[in-house]
């Protein structure tokens, strides 16, 4: 989950392009497989234009 501006179009999770679901106005979830225990992510964010406009690294734990 994430905040960002409605013209964020997908979210590339570790390269691979995800649609993500609008909660809100300006809050997004998407839905990625995780492996047990840490999972690192690297998330890009890309607007209508395919252009990044945001993105960071998240570690996400999977209990086993």
């Amino acid at each position: 989950e994430g905040t960002g501006w409605i013209d964020v179009r997908s979210i590339l999770v570790d390269g691979t392009a995800i649609e993500p679901e609008w909660t809100s106005r300006d809050t997004w979830r998407v839905s990625v497989p995780l492996e047990p225990g840490a999972n690192t992510l690297d998330l890009v964010a890309l607007d209508l234009h395919g252009e990044q406009v945001g993105g960071g690294t998240v570690v996400v734990t999977r209990e086993q």
